[in-house]
């Protein structure tokens, strides 16, 4: 099919928790203070005591919103000088927590500067930082609201910055003027001051960095089931 004979493109707004703005989303929206019992559990199944019995169900839980609700969780209070004091001891943290969540696309590591394909990314912080996200589709949204011709840019082949296939969204953030001007409004980014210790999960097709990704971390990607790397704009 040409594309002059493409059907026209329909703007539709993006409704539901994967929209959301950073001004008004409270942190017990997304984040979860893990308590003594949850840290005594984990650091007994590092040492091969047990496994998580009683957080496997909140996990899955996370495991639902990354993929259909706000696309992102942050897991707090994990003592991390204690549980994870070097860098392999990092990696098992990751890997046990993210085991329920999905399958790992490689070892964890440090975070590259241009972070590669992901159902999730899971960051394990390592000293106190600032990171700013913001919902892909709310700047979808606000793209939408601004320039619909760019909107319909941005769903077009061969390089689409959005998707609606089988009616799931998902976006990929690239460069252009128009998503930097979406990205500059400071209602839509959630500022998140990390701690040592917090374990942020997100997913890269409902979620955006602004700026460069989080440095002083260990992190690691994941493949889920079903997974949104299969559409276009992971192409």
């Amino acid at each position: 099919m040409s594309d002059s004979t493409l059907p026209p493109f329909r703007a539709t707004p993006q409704l539901g928790d994967h929209v959301w703005q950073g001004a008004n989303l409270a942190p017990d929206a997304f984040m979860r203070a893990l308590g003594s019992k949850a840290t005594a559990e984990i650091e007994a199944a590092l040492a091969g005591a047990g496994g998580l019995t009683e957080l496997i169900p909140e996990l899955n839980e996370i495991a639902g919103r990354l993929d259909h609700g706000r696309g992102l969780a942050l897991l707090r209070g994990l003592p991390v000088e204690r549980l994870a004091p070097d860098a392999a001891a990092k990696a098992a943290l990751l890997a046990l927590l993210c085991g329920p969540l999905g399958s790992q696309i490689a070892p964890p590591g440090p975070m590259a500067e241009e972070p590669g394909r992901a159902d999730v990314w899971a960051l394990l912080s390592e000293a106190a930082q600032e990171v700013m996200l913001v919902s892909a589709a709310a700047v979808h949204n606000a793209v939408m609201q601004a320039d619909r011709g760019a909107l319909a840019r941005f769903f077009a082949p061969p390089r689409p910055v959005f998707s609606t296939t089988g009616g799931v969204f998902a976006g990929r953030h690239r460069a252009h003027p128009a998503l930097a001007e979406a990205l500059s409004d400071p209602a839509l980014a959630l500022r998140l001051h990390l701690r040592a210790g917090d374990v942020l999960l997100l997913n890269p097709s409902l979620v955006w960095w602004v700026g460069p990704p989080p440095k002083a971390v260990t992190g690691l990607a994941l493949t889920t089931e079903p997974s949104r790397l299969g559409l276009p704009i992971w192409a």
